[in-house]
Formats: structure tokens, sequence, C-alpha cells
């Protein structure tokens, strides 16, 4: 019984070490704020196709 207590006691030790190094990080690392900006080529934004059998059939 001696180890089960120990093992139970190691892991509630790195379980609180990690709650612990959670919270430092939430209280004292501040994201940065700002505005991003990423430019689109146009070939990425009008895809060259094939042509549409379904309006050339209309036509």
């Amino acid at each position: 019984m001696p180890t089960l207590f120990r093992f139970l006691t190691v892991i509630a030790v790195l379980v609180g070490l990690f709650y612990a190094g959670m919270f430092a990080l939430v209280w004292y690392v501040k994201p940065n704020e700002g505005e991003i900006t990423v430019r689109i080529p146009v070939e990425k934004i009008n895809l060259k196709r094939g042509p549409d059998t379904a309006s050339e059939a209309s036509q």
C-alpha cells in the first residue's frame, strides 16, 4: 500500500506543477495585439476552369 500512496503523491505533485505552470503562463504572458495583413495573389483567387458544359448547352 505505501507504494500506491507514493505513486499517487508523485502524480498529484506533477499535476499541481502542471497547473501552476499553466496559471503562470495565463497570468504573466500577454499576447501581442495588432492588425495582420496577408496578401493573396490573384492567381489563387481566380482559378482557371475548363469550359462549362452546362452554360454552353443552353446557348
